[in-house]
């Protein structure tokens, strides 16, 4: 499932309006960056490493990303230490794509593998979702901790996508620093203040 994701102006509260500039023209002055992670884990998943190879030529061959631009953690034997997705590297990878992010940069986030979800410790009734990283289920990322690294360091006007390809991914991270779409029409779901339209790909 895609999310299109936008930062709340942190002055105002108010969404700001998605950016007239064609996606596929590179605009000097702008930053490009993007994080691919993908995980297979346990029970093994048979796509998530050629999903990230597939965006990753979508991103350079149509979006005019540079290899430069592009960080990818995949849990293979044969990745380094710092590129294999554990909680730790994925956290830190995510503090890298944003920092230093302005008003009209791009930012791509995706994400390729297991998820679950858990009880929510502030409210019984519902569930909180959660990533899991190449170290195991202990070492989840939740939502809150997503939305906090991802979302809020972000500036006003600066555009990020974020793909959730996950089996929880129905319901996005829930923030009122975050306004989502699909990428395709679906029932609205209430994110705090905000409708979001989910569509399960």
């Amino acid at each position: 499932m895609s999310y299109r994701a936008q930062a709340l102006s942190p002055a105002t509260d108010q969404e700001c309006e998605p950016s007239a500039i064609n996606p596929c023209a590179r605009v000097e002055g702008q930053s490009y960056k993007a994080l691919l992670i993908g995980i297979r884990g346990f029970p093994e998943l048979t796509g998530p490493h050629k999903d990230v190879e597939a965006v990753r030529a979508l991103l350079m061959d149509h979006y005019d990303y540079r290899a430069a631009d592009v960080t990818i953690l995949i849990d293979d034997d044969g990745a380094t230490g710092n590129l294999q997705p554990t909680r730790a590297n994925i956290l830190k990878a995510i503090g890298d794509l944003v920092k230093d992010a302005k008003a009209g940069d791009h930012i791509y986030f995706h994400y390729c593998g297991h998820s679950m979800q858990i009880p929510n410790r502030s409210n019984r009734e519902e569930k909180e979702g959660c990533l899991i990283p190449s170290d195991g289920e202990k070492q989840r990322i939740l939502d809150h901790e997503l939305i906090a690294v991802l979302v809020r360091p972000l500036p006003a006007r600066c555009q990020l996508v974020a793909v959730l390809d996950t089996c929880y991914s129905r319901s996005p991270p829930k923030s009122r620093a975050l306004s989502v779409q699909s990428c395709h029409g679906g029932p609205d779901l209430p994110v705090r203040g905000h409708q979001v339209r989910s569509r399960t790909m």
